[in-house]
């Protein structure tokens, strides 16, 4: 016999209660998860909030909250997938009507419906991203292998005279064009140096990935 799944709903706070707490008491959800805006003195739903949870405990179902960005479409992705992770085994409802609308379209493309592998880079590759990321989106070739080396995301076997040839070799081989290969990223030569850049999509990529 199987364990028993937990109802659970994932709910962005607007300025209407009753869109959260009418189908959360409906639908017999066991917890509710309210996804607050990360700056709550910015925040006209911050009095609703409080309102929202007594009310929805008043019915006897639990309530979590989750801060993010409300304005940032990544952001509500990153918080939505965080409460899936978390709430594994059990189904998961997220309310499309309670919120903004692009918290709505946040809940919808977090929605796994069809069932198909999605392939993500290889954890090097990742890595690699966030180096990126951590300086703007735009490195240096030379300060790209450096880093990559030092932090073990490429192996040189080479040393001596042939060290820094054999770590750009790997770097383009192994890092780059595989990068390049899922459009992540374009090298430009400007002046003596080689730069690389994240193209939008891979911009796009570090927010999911990282």
């Amino acid at each position: 016999m199987g364990l028993v799944r937990a109802r659970v709903h994932v709910a962005p706070v607007g300025y209407e209660i009753d869109r959260i707490v009418l189908p959360a008491v409906e639908l017999k959800a066991e917890r509710v998860w309210l996804l607050v805006h990360d700056k709550p003195n910015e925040d006209r739903a911050t009095g609703i909030i409080e309102r929202v949870a007594a009310a929805l405990e008043g019915e006897g179902i639990a309530v979590a909250r989750e801060a993010h960005d409300r304005r940032s479409l990544f952001g509500i992705i990153r918080a939505v997938r965080g409460i899936l992770e978390r709430e594994e085994g059990n189904d998961v409802f997220v309310n499309l009507a309670s919120g903004s609308k692009i918290q709505a379209v946040a809940g919808m493309k977090i929605v796994p419906i069809p069932s198909y592998e999605i392939r993500i880079p290889e954890e090097r590759l990742v890595r690699t991203l966030g180096i990126m990321a951590e300086r703007g989106g735009k490195i240096t070739k030379k300060e790209l292998a450096e880093a990559a080396d030092r932090q073990g995301i490429i192996s040189v076997g080479s040393t001596g005279a042939n060290y820094s040839q054999a770590r750009f070799a790997m770097l383009d081989k192994g890092i780059i064009r595989p990068l390049e290969a899922w459009g992540f990223v374009e090298v430009k030569k400007v002046g003596r140096n080689r730069w690389v850049s994240l193209t939008e999509e891979g911009r796009n990529a570090t927010e999911i990935l990282l």
